[in-house]
């Protein structure tokens, strides 16, 4: 973890610029937290850290406030990563004009239409025919008919059905 620490304060020394001069510190301050001894005595006064620990970063830490550090945030380039993620979407859902999205200039053999409902339908008759559907047999009724014009053979059709309902009311 050290290491990776060094590796981005290193990056960041090699790309100083007003906003990343912040960063830099932090990371820092977060190599120095790891590697001090002093911070695991319980007697330790942090104010009196030199200015490079960030006392009042690891006031807040120690503490347990989870509160955000928006200081740390680098709006203008969250900014530009937004606006490039919805202009590659824009491009892959074809709302912008690109060089993917129109035909390919064909001067040899003018096949392709200029007009994209010609040329879907064109693609669609390329293809094989659909397979018809399958055929439905008649099945056997689930629920047998019952004859209405006895009432005693009716009842006696019916009675399994009703001792099953009776057994679970």
């Amino acid at each position: 973890m050290k290491r990776r620490l060094q590796e981005t304060v290193q990056y960041y020394q090699s790309k100083i610029d007003e906003l990343e001069k912040d960063e830099e510190q932090i990371y820092n301050a977060y190599e120095l937290w790891l590697e001090e001894p002093r911070l695991h005595e319980s007697n330790l006064l942090l104010p009196s850290l030199p200015p490079q620990y960030e006392a009042n970063l690891l006031f807040h830490i120690i503490q347990g406030d989870a509160k955000p550090w928006y200081e740390y945030i680098d709006y203008k380039r969250v900014k530009q990563e937004q606006q490039e993620c919805i202009r590659i979407w824009r491009i892959s859902n074809f709302r912008e004009n690109t060089n993917v999205n129109r035909p390919l200039p064909n001067s040899a053999n003018s096949m392709e239409s200029d007009n994209p409902v010609e040329r879907i339908f064109r693609r669609l008759t390329s293809y094989d025919a659909p397979k018809p559907a399958p055929e439905i047999g008649n099945a056997a009724a689930i629920v047998p008919t019952i004859d209405i014009g006895s009432l005693e053979a009716m009842f006696n059709m019916l009675k399994p059905n009703f001792d099953i309902l009776t057994q679970f009311a």
